[in-house]
């Protein structure tokens, strides 16, 4: 239950975020200045959940960490470029602390759904604890690979994904509707990250925008056995699955597995993606 002071610290926490140039649609500020941020990191000081932080909830045997609720000012601009609205069907890949999805819940509205999926069942379990304690008992939360998204709950109208990736899951491009919004992490060939935002518009991903930010690395199947060995921001995808998605290629070339069109017809500097499925 949200007390009087933790009301006070979320709200200072928005409008802290948004006098550093944050810009919010109202239905996102309402939702962060609603949805307390404690429910979803239990035995964290007040002080701390509203810093706006980063705050790391696991981490592997060899103490690197593998999961944490992100830092809210790079919610705030992936929830912008994700552009939920009443009703849209959505999937989360990674679940975290479910926070990120308890927004999204807030988003969709009665008529919408989410769907959250994270490959570690301990996470996914204590998301869908958290979940319920702050009352958001229609999150579907799935202890699975997120690489093959969930054709359960298909075709989403948004799909956003909270771990960094250098290649796009065909299963992700197959579950997302056409006009549908994708919101990834996005590893350059250099090692740094960027947000993607990109469109369904039929065989092709028209992009919607690009924001700075980071994550830690999707683990899964695609993902190589020795992920979180590479350095901060490295490409992951390793071995015969992205080989055959046409995944990062040693020489530092795109992934096969896309290619770029030219400008579009409008002159707009959006771009596009041909998927080659």
């Amino acid at each position: 239950m949200a007390t009087a002071d933790s009301r006070e610290l979320r709200g200072a926490m928005v409008d802290e975020l948004k006098r550093r140039g944050v810009v919010l649609r109202p239905q996102i500020e309402e939702a962060f200045r609603k949805i307390p941020r404690e429910a979803f990191l239990p035995g964290v000081a007040l002080e701390r959940v509203y810093s706006g932080d980063a705050i790391i909830t696991k981490q592997d045997d060899e103490g690197r960490p593998i999961s944490s609720s992100s830092e809210v000012g790079i919610m705030m601009a992936m929830a912008q470029l994700l552009d939920v609205d009443p009703g849209h069907r959505i999937l989360e890949i990674g679940a975290g602390t479910g926070y990120n999805a308890a927004l999204l819940s807030e988003l969709a509205g009665e008529r919408g759904g989410v769907t959250t999926v994270d490959i570690d069942a301990e996470i996914a379990a204590q998301a869908r604890e958290n979940l319920a304690a702050a009352g958001f008992h229609r999150v579907a939360v799935i202890a699975g690979d997120g690489w093959v998204g969930s054709s359960a709950h298909a075709s989403y109208d948004r799909i956003e994904v909270t771990a960094s990736v250098s290649d796009l899951s065909p299963s992700w491009v197959a579950q997302l509707a056409h006009g549908g919004k994708i919101v990834f992490p996005f590893v350059l060939p250099a090692g740094m990250q960027t947000v993607i935002g990109l469109r369904k518009q039929g065989a092709e991903l028209v992009s919607t925008g690009v924001t700075p930010g980071g994550f830690m690395n999707l683990r899964g199947r695609s993902c190589g056995r020795d992920a979180g060995r590479v350095a901060p921001g490295a490409s992951t995808l390793r071995g015969r699955t992205a080989t055959q998605l046409g995944g990062p290629d040693p020489s530092g070339s795109p992934p096969r597995q896309y290619q770029r069109q030219q400008e579009r017809p409008d002159g707009s500097d959006g771009r596009h993606l041909r998927s080659r499925r």
